[in-house]
């Protein structure tokens, strides 16, 4: 049967036979399904099939969403789709194709504790979301990567470091180029850009552009996404030229071989920065999916921050992991640590709070502490204080008041920092300890976390936080 006949065909087609309204296929076409099959394992797949063989552009968005773990924060989905952010001609924007896919279930709007709104994968197996504890891990590890690929192109001269621009958590904007969004981007002066004339006879510069996907192998159809702003990047009359890297652990099947023969360079953390690198990057994600595992073992951690560290920006991704660990290591020695950077939700407004260390004293109380991986130099300040002790506190202590093992002991809440709170957080924090009747509120300076370490014994903390963090 031709296509024009089955056209037909299914315009007079009457109930059961729909078609899922909202979508639309490329060449105008329809999803259409049998009404009892809504829903079903095989209406998912059937749908998903449909994305991929049509070259549907909300197909190509699925699977480079999966290629970052199957969520994202809502300013880095224009990286991971493949669309342009702003409207191109015959070319879905990328806000267009999240409205869409979230319309017909593939994907949900979920405001994430850590990530704040994201898109979230809900579609059929395997696309759907990692767990959370290894998508907060590959974010830091990537963020960690970004950073290295940045000094690496600017020491070899390959973009300008000072105009380099990267994706940051809670940025309003992530890096673009001529609509099209990266994890970073930055003018290249090399050589072969700089034979470019202008109308005017001046020289021109082109682009670097770079994607970051570690903790993960990748295969054609999650690189696909980057192909096609790649190609729409270069099929745009006056754009200057793009020189554009995808990083990723490794490429399967023919995903290498479809990059080099598209001239974008397919690169692993091994082949940019070394072995030694690499293997600390394995590493890291590793411990961050699993951090309960390593509690007991804080010097393992650090032995990986030690290779990674490079800059200031790279350490400043990683403090805060490593404080974690450290406050955690430190509790368990009166507590048992149950959960690191632990998502919460009240079970009433549904609003959630992340627990950077859960620990619990069977029989006498849960513990919930907030961690500020700052220097020593570092100071609270009041504003800071004040919202975990006016949303986060309240959320969590719901949360404990609904589980069955934490409701019967007494809620705990500790503020630790290797700093110093200024005088106006100081206060409040008093203030509302000896205010407050339902659960405790605590709190530890670098002084008192220094005490801490020395009472414990613990040396290879004490050198940990000197090191890392400035705390004497």
């Amino acid at each position: 049967m031709s296509a024009e006949a089955a056209r037909k065909r299914l315009s007079r087609a009457r109930e059961p036979l729909k078609f899922l309204i909202g979508l639309r296929l490329p060449g105008g076409g329809r999803f259409w399904y049998v009404e009892k099959q809504f829903g079903t394992d095989r209406y998912w797949e059937q749908l998903v099939r449909a994305l991929e063989d049509t070259g549907s552009s909300y197909g190509t968005a699925l699977h480079g969403l999966h290629a970052r773990g199957g969520m994202v924060p809502d300013m880095e989905f224009p990286i991971v789709c493949g669309s342009p952010a702003i409207p191109r001609r015959k070319q879905l924007t990328s806000a267009t194709v999240a409205k869409v896919l979230n319309d017909i279930g593939l994907v949900e709007q979920r405001n994430d504790a850590l990530f704040g709104p994201c898109v979230v994968l809900t579609g059929p197996p395997p696309l759907r979301a990692e767990p959370h504890s290894r998508r907060r891990a590959t974010d830091i590890a990537e963020a960690i990567v970004i950073e290295a690929f940045a000094d690496w192109a600017g020491n070899l001269g390959l973009v300008s470091p000072k105009a380099i621009h990267r994706r940051e958590r809670f940025s309003v904007k992530s890096p673009e180029i001529a609509g099209y969004h990266w994890d970073l981007s930055g003018p290249s002066y090399i050589a072969p850009f700089q034979a470019l004339r202008s109308t005017q006879g001046k020289a021109m510069h082109g682009f670097l552009a770079a994607d970051v996907m570690v903790g993960r192998s990748l295969t054609a159809k999650h690189c696909s996404y980057f192909l096609k702003k790649c190609e729409g990047t270069r099929v745009q009359h006056g754009v200057r030229p793009l020189f554009p890297f995808l990083i990723a652990d490794a490429f399967e099947g023919t995903a290498f071989s479809e990059g080099r023969t598209r001239g974008l360079i397919f690169a692993t953390p091994r082949t940019l920065f070394g072995t030694e690198v690499a293997e600390a990057i394995r590493d890291l994600i590793a411990m961050l999916s699993n951090v309960t595992e390593h509690v007991a073992d804080p010097e393992k951690f650090d032995r990986v921050v030690r290779v990674l560290v490079k800059t200031e920006r790279a350490a400043q991704q990683l403090r805060g992991p490593l404080f974690e660990l450290i406050v955690s290591h430190c509790v368990s020695y009166s507590a048992v640590i149950m959960d690191i950077g632990k998502n919460v939700v009240h079970p009433t407004s549904g609003e959630m709070a992340n627990v950077d260390v859960l620990a619990l004293k069977r029989g006498e109380y849960v513990l919930a502490c907030e961690c500020k991986g700052h220097r020593a130099e570092h100071t609270v300040r009041r504003h800071e204080v004040d919202d975990w002790l006016s949303r986060q506190v309240p959320r969590v202590f719901a949360f404990f008041q609904d589980h069955p093992e934490y409701r019967d002991v007494r809620a705990v809440f500790e503020m630790w920092t290797p700093g110093r709170f200024e005088p106006d957080a100081l206060a409040l924090l008093k203030d509302r300890s000896s205010e407050i009747r339902r659960y405790d509120i605590r709190w530890k300076d670098g002084v008192a976390l220094a005490d801490l370490v020395k009472s414990l014994r613990l040396a290879g903390i004490s050198k940990i936080l000197t090191d890392h963090f400035g705390l004497n």
